[in-house]
């Protein structure tokens, strides 16, 4: 069984891998630091995205990402599907660009953390997340346009 759920992940085409690729490098630099650094006290911390100031924010990401994950790979191990196909890359489409709006709030709020605070320093996860979530974010617009095209291309249609 673990066999044949690897040849229909193998079997997806390149957007779709692209596109859960994103969501999973999303999902991964919410557990990379986001921000380190030392308070007044000298006290050395680490933070990720779910830690700290920016918790809500990278618990939402996390979330998000998982979503579009499962709406995939939950159907690929032979469950019903969590959305129809018709509204599939429209509700990714909403997911992802929710995400990316979310890793900019977080990069935001510390950025303003770091400039009240001049040893604290931005770290790669919160890049590494907003990259993921930037691809996931464009795929599922290019599949959302790819199911546009075919339902014009199918209502213009003449047999």
């Amino acid at each position: 069984m673990g066999m044949t759920f690897l040849r229909k992940i193998a079997g997806i085409e390149l957007a779709e891998r692209l596109l859960n690729g994103g969501a999973l490098v999303g999902i991964l630099g919410v557990f990379f630091p986001w921000i380190s650094g030392e308070w007044l006290g000298g006290e050395p911390l680490r933070y990720a995205g779910f830690q700290s100031y920016t918790a809500v924010h990278g618990i939402g990401i996390l979330a998000l990402n998982t979503f579009i994950l499962l709406t995939t790979l939950i159907p690929l191990a032979g469950g019903p599907p969590i959305v129809t196909q018709q509204k599939k890359n429209v509700i990714r489409l909403l997911a992802s660009s929710q995400a990316v709006i979310l890793t900019i709030l977080a990069l935001s709020v510390l950025t303003s953390i770091t400039f009240e605070f001049s040893r604290m320093s931005i770290r790669f996860g919160i890049y590494v997340s907003l990259l993921g979530n930037i691809l996931t974010a464009f795929e599922a617009f290019c599949k959302w346009q790819e199911q546009q095209v075919e339902q014009v291309h199918s209502f213009f249609h003449t047999p």
